[in-house]
């Protein structure tokens, strides 16, 4: 096949009858961006005080995802559902979605975590590499199988810290910092084994498979690096009228501060102390509060976190 969804219908067109330019399949993560797209619609609704379509829908696209891509025999979620046989590999977008967005219920979540697969580099796209792009080195992988994207990797620690696992999300965190110091860069892709920008192989226009580069200085892996430091390491979950804390437990850092971050009509500056999984104490400007910021606030405010095992809030 020629490199590019597009030229899909051309080669296949007999399986597009009807059906536009689209590939005749259905994919783990799309199917999860499709049912939040539903439960945010409604969401966006509300606080415009306009009426609620959507639920209905999306309790059935969540119904449908997981009778269609849940595998009891892998314990974890299949890759692609079609009329072709499906691929059942490891989407790491997709298993990272079906986490984020409470598509899996937490016994999914938990066996979701003990059965993934993840690199000496990073969690991969997608796992297995299909064999299509091996080489006899052992040393190639597909451009979008086997390689490492940040931007996978940031959603796959945001999906591992929820389910407050912290040693997966300091593999992973840890992963991110080494390939971005390695390169002095936030590159498109990794290689899994090296740790280094590589953009993996792939047709090219129904010549060969061909190598490709990984295009240098990517904003959507730089903020991925950013989601894990604001909304990980940092705790923060954005709401419509607030900001609510929960940083995760991590071993990699010890002393944890953002200064300078403007919310609104305030600028925040957060520091995060202790150990443990839990908000021992939560202070804003000396002053104990429970562990919100208002979407009214203003001026500077300095949040002092501690963390501990005692539950407080």
């Amino acid at each position: 096949m020629k490199n590019g969804i597009i030229s899909f219908a051309d080669e296949c067109r007999e399986l597009c009858v009807n059906r536009g330019v689209g590939i005749p399949m259905y994919t783990l993560s799309t199917n999860c961006l499709y049912y939040y797209a539903y439960v945010l619609a409604d969401k966006m609704a509300d606080e415009l005080h306009r009426p609620v379509h959507f639920s209905e829908k999306a309790k059935n696209m969540k119904k449908a995802i997981n009778n269609a891509f849940w595998s009891s025999e892998k314990g974890s979620y299949t890759y692609i559902y079609d009329s072709f046989g499906g691929c059942d590999s490891q989407e790491g977008m997709g298993i990272s979605f079906a986490i984020l967005f409470d598509v899996a219920d937490e016994e999914k979540k938990r066996s979701i975590l003990a059965n993934h697969h993840t690199t000496p580099h990073g969690f991969p796209c997608v796992y297995p590499s299909f064999s299509r792009y091996d080489t006899p080195d052992g040393q190639s992988f597909g451009r979008h199988s086997g390689t490492v994207w940040p931007q996978i990797q940031g959603f796959w620690a945001s999906a591992v810290a929820s389910c407050k696992d912290s040693v997966l999300f300091d593999r992973e965190f840890a992963a991110q910092t080494a390939n971005a110091l390695r390169s002095m860069q936030f590159a498109e892709i990794y290689h899994p084994l090296t740790g280094e920008p590589y953009g993996g192989r792939q047709e090219n226009y129904g010549i060969a498979i061909t190598d490709w580069n990984a295009e240098p200085h990517q904003t959507w892996s730089a903020t991925a690096y950013l989601r894990n430091v604001y909304m990980d390491l940092m705790g923060m979950e954005f709401k419509p009228d607030k900001i609510v804390f929960c940083p995760v437990e991590s071993t990699l850092v010890k002393k944890r501060e953002l200064k300078g971050l403007r919310y609104r009509n305030a600028v925040l500056n957060i520091s995060v102390s202790g150990e443990g999984s839990d908000i021992k104490t939560f202070c804003v400007n000396g002053e104990e509060r429970k562990p919100f910021i208002s979407a009214d606030e203003s001026d500077e405010l300095n949040i002092e976190i501690v963390l501990g095992n005692d539950k407080t809030f």
